[in-house]
């Protein structure tokens, strides 16, 4: 077995070299940005979250305060029919 060292043709290019070179850097650009966008997405999902639980529970409470007022209502509603019978 011979040992041969490994080594580059100088037929390549040094262009194509520095365009490897430079699309490597640009797509470390890119997934770094993702990996921010990806960060600032679940940020935002968090804050959402919270804005509904908090909308979930007004919706909640209205619900109850209107079941209360028409309740009220069916009392009010009662007693104008008992003296309209009068």
């Amino acid at each position: 077995m011979s040992e041969s060292n490994w080594h580059m043709s100088k037929s390549v290019p040094i262009g194509i070299i520095g365009a490897i070179l430079v699309q490597t850097f640009l797509v470390g650009m890119w997934a770094n940005d993702i990996n921010s966008a990806i960060a600032a997405n679940a940020k935002d999902v968090a804050r959402h979250e919270m804005a509904i639980s908090a909308l979930e529970n007004t919706v909640n409470t209205q619900a109850i305060q209107l079941a209360r007022i028409e309740e009220g209502i069916n009392h009010i509603r009662a007693a104008t029919e008992k003296l309209a019978n009068r």
